[in-house]
């Protein structure tokens, strides 16, 4: 029994021995492990920060944008409305000219109508005056000719008087 028992012991001895050489293993096994969580979280901290730097910059970068394009537009509609209205101003002072134009016109017109006007009354009273003088002639030399020629009053032949 001896035997078994040294033998036994120097089983139990390497057991031991084993066993402590696992639980030192595993003490650097978790060391290693702790290590390796502390070099990650230090890690992920760092990515964390530089995601937020990195959003920080964009959300700066993005205000900066939206505000120089606010500035743009802004600067742009106030160009387009100065423009509309020079365009409106011109075309408003285009217009008034040409209704200027017009009226002078108009009244020349209108002068040039009633000078003609009174020149083609003034020519139909001269036209009608001179075809009255001429029927009043004609028919006094037609009265003369009927009287010379005895005609009575009503077409027929006689000289004139009733009877």
């Amino acid at each position: 029994m001896r035997v078994e028992s040294q033998a036994e012991r120097r089983q139990a001895e390497a057991d031991r021995r084993q066993a402590e050489a696992d639980c030192r293993q595993a003490e650097a096994d978790h060391r290693q492990a702790e290590a390796d969580r502390k070099l990650a979280d230090a890690e992920r901290r760092k990515a964390d920060a530089r995601y937020e730097h990195l959003v920080r910059q964009s959300d700066e970068r993005f205000g900066q944008t939206m505000l120089e394009s606010r500035e743009r537009f802004e600067h742009a509609l106030r160009e387009s409305r100065e423009h509309f209205d020079t365009m409106m101003r011109q075309s408003d002072e285009r217009f008034q000219q040409a209704m200027r134009e017009f009226r002078e016109e108009s009244a020349q017109r209108a002068a040039e109508t009633q000078r003609v006007f009174k020149e083609v009354r003034t020519d139909v009273r001269t036209v009608g005056l001179s075809i009255v003088k001429t029927l009043n002639r004609h028919t006094r030399l037609l009265e003369r000719i009927d009287r010379k020629l005895g005609v009575r009053g009503n077409g027929r032949p006689g000289n004139g008087r009733a009877g």
